[in-house]
This record gives structure tokens, sequence and C-alpha cells, in this order.
């Protein structure tokens, strides 16, 4: 797994991402409210730590894993709180982990893999490591029309379609999905550009 085209942003800002959570996530937060807790919650490329944090905030306990050491100093200083473990680690190397998480989140992370086998193996794990009935939610560049001006020298996403995506939720219950067009600018230069964006919310299968 790379690094992907923010380490300039963090390097030169320390909120490269603001502070509000992704709606997917506040969504999914809201699907789950009334599941018995405790509830535990996991954040795969953590970034800056916005949606680890509204997690914590509903209740959640939160394993939040993030590669870019920046990033994750940022994380730990925006959010210090006994319940989110901030972990500097490659989720790609983590291995199977099952039935642990009642919300599962990938937001901005799998288009920094290395190659489409490790976006779906990567996809894998995070739904094994979801119980029965939780959630997962997937914000991923998908391979649709992009212009990539305001990112690093050499960004090179890993981009698969958004019909892929969707298939691998395949016997999933969808709860919600989309694939549009967004722009985008990052506060370290403010250079406007466009994505072409997956977001789901799906719910595994089971009571």
């Amino acid at each position: 797994m790379r690094k992907g085209g923010y380490e300039e942003g963090y390097a030169n800002t320390d909120c490269f991402w603001g502070v509000d959570p992704a709606q997917m996530v506040v969504r999914a937060i809201n699907e789950l409210s009334n599941h018995p807790k405790p509830l535990l919650a996991a954040d795969f490329g953590c970034g800056e730590g916005k949606n680890a944090k509204a997690m914590c905030d509903a209740g959640f306990s939160v394993v939040a894993f993030e590669l870019s050491e920046d990033a994750l100093s940022h994380a730990k200083e925006h959010y210090p709180n006994e319940r989110i473990a901030w972990v500097l680690a490659d989720y790609t190397k983590l291995g199977s982990v099952s039935d642990v998480y009642d919300l599962a989140i990938a937001t901005g992370s799998l288009h920094c893999l290395d190659s489409t086998k490790e976006i779906y193996e990567s996809i894998s794990m995070i739904q094994e490591a979801t119980r029965a009935g939780g959630l997962n939610v997937i914000s991923s560049f998908n391979d649709g029309p992009h212009d990539f001006a305001g990112h690093d020298d050499g960004f090179t996403p890993c981009l698969i379609s958004h019909k892929d995506y969707l298939n691998c939720y395949e016997g999933w219950e969808v709860i919600d999905q989309s694939d549009l067009v967004q722009k985008d600018s990052h506060p370290n230069n403010n250079v406007e550009h466009t994505h072409s964006i997956t977001r789901l919310i799906a719910r595994k299968p089971g009571s």
C-alpha cells in the first residue's frame, strides 16, 4: 500500500481534510443507533481521524488504522480520546480478522492501494472483519473521469469501476450507493479539480 497523494498536504497543513465527517459515515452511525451496546468500529485508512472521531462521539469504541505518520500525528493531536486506538499500520498487512466490527469503513484509502487485486483483497478482509448485521462504508475514486490537478506529483490512484465495487457487495443489503463526479480542492494549494467517486453503505447478511 502506498501513502497516497496526500503527504505534501499533511506536511504543510495541520487539518488537510477538515473536521466534518463523511455523510455516508453519519448515516451508517444512525442506522446502528438501536443496536445493542457496546459497539466497535474500524476505520481502515483514517487519515486525520474525522470519521473515527464521529464514530467515537456516537458511542463506538474505534480502532483507526493509518499509514501516514503525519496524518496520524494530526489525528492524535486533534482527537485525543481513550475510546480511539490510533494504529500506525498498513491495513493490507493485518491478516484475517473475523466477526469483530459493527461498523467498518474505508473512505479514501482503497484507491491508494497498489493494485486492483489489493483492492479486492482489502474489501474481502473488511467484510470478513464485520459482524453479521454490521455495516460497511466505502468511499473511493472509481474509473470515471478525473482531474488530478492539486495532488502530489506522481499521484497515480488505482481505479476500478463503480459496478465492480457494487459487485463486491453482491449478497449484502446495499442501503445506499452513488457514483458522482465531485469538485474538490485541497487547503495546501486550493487548486480546484474533480473526481469520480463511488460511495456505498452495505449491511452484512445475518442477524
